[in-house]
C-alpha cells in the first residue's frame, strides 16, 4: 500500500492519468483485503473466546455522538441526513468503549451502503435493566427469508436487483459476538424495499460471565 501510494504521488516520476486510475484501484482493493484479514482475525479471536473486554464506566451518548460525527460528512456527501436521538444527555454503562464503537461503525457502515435517499437515525433508550441503541435506515431492506441468517458468519445478504457491495459477511457476527460478551442481544428489524434497524441491548452492569 506504502509503495502503491508513493507512485500515485509522483514522486518517482510522471503518472499519466491512465495509470493513476490503475493504481488507485489497486490501492483500494489492497485496502479492502487489509479490512477482510483484520475481519477474520478479530472474528476468530473472539469466536475462540480470546477477547478480554476493557470494562470502564462508560456515557453511551458520548459514544453515539462520537460516532455520528465521524459519519457525518460521508452521510451529506451520499444526500442522506444523519440524525441522533436520546433522552438524557448521560446513559451509562459498564462496558469497552472501543469495541462498542467498533459496533457503530459497522452498523453505521451498513446503514449508508444500502440507503440511497432519506435518513439513518441512531435512537438510544434507556431502561430499569439496560439501554438500547437502534440504528435505522431507510434503505433497500432485507428480505424477510435472509432476516434470520443476517447475523451468521460469511453470510451476504442478496438485493434482488441492485448493487451488492462485497465485503467479509464477517461485520455482523463480530456485531453479535461483541454485543454478547456484554451479556445484551443484538437483533434486526426490516422490511423489504421499505428499511431497516438493527439494534442492541445491553445491561448496564455488563461483562463476562
Amino acid at each position: 500500500k506504502g509503495a502503491v501510494s508513493q507512485v500515485i504521488s509522483g514522486i518517482y516520476g510522471l503518472v499519466t492519468e491512465e495509470q493513476r486510475k490503475k493504481l488507485l484501484m489497486t490501492l483500494r482493493n489492497a485496502e479492502r483485503l487489509n479490512l477482510m484479514i483484520d475481519d477474520l482475525l478479530d472474528f476468530a479471536q473472539l469466536e475462540a473466546k480470546q477477547v478480554r473486554l476493557d470494562l470502564t464506566e462508560v456515557n453511551l451518548v458520548d459514544v453515539v455522538r462520537e460516532v455520528h460525527s465521524s459519519f457525518y460528512s460521508l452521510a451529506v456527501e451520499k444526500g442522506l441526513d444523519l440524525n441522533v436521538e436520546y433522552p438524557v444527555a448521560y446513559m451509562l454503562v459498564t462496558a469497552d468503549r472501543n469495541r462498542l464503537i467498533q459496533v457503530l461503525i459497522n452498523l453505521l457502515g451498513n446503514a449508508l451502503k444500502f440507503t440511497e435517499k432519506g435518513e439513518i437515525k441512531i435512537v438510544l433508550k434507556d431502561g430499569p435493566d439496560g439501554v438500547e441503541c437502534r440504528v435505522t435506515d431507510t434503505g433497500c431492506g432485507i428480505p424477510e427469508e435472509e432476516l434470520s441468517r443476517i447475523f451468521q458468519r460469511f453470510h451476504q445478504v442478496k438485493h434482488a436487483g441492485g448493487d451488492n457491495p462485497k465485503g467479509t459477511g464477517l461485520g455482523l457476527a463480530i456485531c453479535k459476538e461483541i454485543i454478547e460478551l456484554h451479556k445484551g442481544t443484538l437483533w434486526a428489524e426490516s422490511s423489504f424495499k421499505k428499511g431497516t434497524a438493527v439494534v442492541f441491548k445491553i445491561p448496564k452492569t455488563a461483562g463476562p460471565g
